[in-house]
């Protein structure tokens, strides 16, 4: 996508890459090498591109959403022996005690591609109810 999106940013001086990696992108988890691998990948993707964008008024950033109530979410936990075991196992990985939602990742999405954010260039928002920060 950035790869025909962001030249005519360039040539327009400005505009906002937002890409959405993942929890897992930051911190590894068993059984999840390769989504892990390519998640990592896009948040060094996004700060190396930062870099080289930065002078062009062309802001790229990226969201790392944790657990989410999603539909993502629901299928895994239906493979899952017990799917209200596992949801429960997940809520019980979050500081907050509950998985996020759709809207609160959008809503740093939305951030990003504000105003409000002019200032950021390769920032990484976790969006994942403290799970990183312990």
């Amino acid at each position: 996508m950035c790869k025909h999106f962001v030249p005519p940013m360039v040539e327009a001086g400005s505009g906002s890459v937002i890409n959405i990696s993942s929890l897992n992108g930051l911190v590894g988890f068993p059984l999840s090498t390769a989504y892990g691998g390519a998640k990592g990948g896009l948040v060094v993707f996004t700060r190396d591109m930062a870099i080289e964008l930065a002078a062009t008024g062309v802001r790229i950033n990226c969201v790392c959403p944790g657990v989410i109530d999603t539909g993502m979410m629901e299928r895994w936990t239906d493979l899952m022996p017990d799917k209200n075991e596992a949801k429960e196992m997940l809520k019980g990985t979050m500081p907050i005690g509950r998985m996020g939602t759709a809207e609160e990742v959008a809503g740093a999405i939305y951030f990003f591609a504000s105003a409000d954010s002019s200032l950021c260039q390769g920032s990484v928002l976790t969006v994942d109810g403290g799970f990183t920060a312990q």
